[in-house]
């Protein structure tokens, strides 16, 4: 199955005995958005390896510990993007690839 998202970024839908996910190549880049058999009504992604991480959650958690918004993850303990949606995932992985980000709202 494939699965294609605007800018022409493609979409392979693979699944293993552990996951299901969904994979993109651009370039050297590598996209990637999965949900674990042991927890299969959540996704999450990363890009390149790095999990991307909700941003409205870890402000909310600046703000409770008098943090700046610009404190890095390494003081947080982070939350990821979670999601019943693949697709929505899909976009965020995409715009974090595009604008380098790591860390994006809900």
């Amino acid at each position: 199955r494939l699965s294609k998202m605007k800018d022409s970024i493609v979409w392979k839908y693979g699944e293993n005995k552990y996951q299901q996910y969904y994979e993109a190549k651009v370039g050297n880049e590598y996209l990637c958005v999965f949900c674990n058999e042991w927890n299969p009504d959540y996704w999450t992604a990363m890009v390149n390896g790095k999990m991307i991480h909700n941003k409205t959650k870890n402000d909310r958690q600046r703000k409770k510990e008098g943090l700046p918004k610009t404190a890095p993850l390494s003081k947080l303990r982070s939350d990821w993007l979670l999601t019943g949606s693949p697709e929505y995932l899909m976009k965020k992985a995409e715009y974090c690839y595009k604008h380098n980000l790591i860390e994006i709202s809900e």
